[in-house]
C-alpha cells in the first residue's frame, strides 16, 4: 500500500487523514510479528479491492476507523459485511477466523 499521491505539475496537498493514516500504516507495518504479517496480507487484498472497484467511501472510513483506534480486525471484517461482495467470501471466512482467534488470547 503506497500512501504517497501522484501529482501532476502543481503541487496538491495531501488531506491531513492520509497523513495520519500513512503514519500509523507505516508505524504497524514496521513492527509487525509473522502472525501479524499474515493478517495485513489480507487487509491489503481488501484495502486493493475497494480502490479497484472505486468504493472510497469504504477505504475512507476505514483510514477514520483505524486512526481513531478501533480493532484494524473488526474495522476490515465490518466493512466486509457491508459490502456483502461474493469475491471477498474467503477472506470474510478467514477474518471471522481472526476474531475467533483474539477471543480466545483475552482467555487464555
Amino acid at each position: 500500500m503506497d500512501s504517497k499521491i501522484l501529482t501532476t505539475k502543481a503541487k496538491i496537498k495531501t488531506p491531513v487523514l492520509d497523513k495520519i493514516y500513512a503514519r500509523y500504516i507505516n508505524n504497524v507495518l514496521h513492527n509487525l510479528s509473522e502472525e501479524d504479517e499474515a493478517r495485513w496480507e489480507f487487509y491489503s487484498i481488501i484495502i486493493q479491492e475497494l480502490y479497484n472497484t472505486n468504493n472510497d467511501i469504504f477505504i475512507n472510513e476505514i483510514k477514520y476507523r483505524i486512526t481513531d483506534g478501533e480493532t484494524t480486525n473488526d474495522v476490515f471484517l465490518n466493512i466486509l459485511r457491508k459490502l456483502n461482495s461474493e469475491d471477498l467470501w474467503f477472506i470474510k471466512k478467514r477474518l471471522e477466523e481472526f476474531e475467533d482467534e483474539d477471543f480466545f488470547k483475552r482467555f487464555f
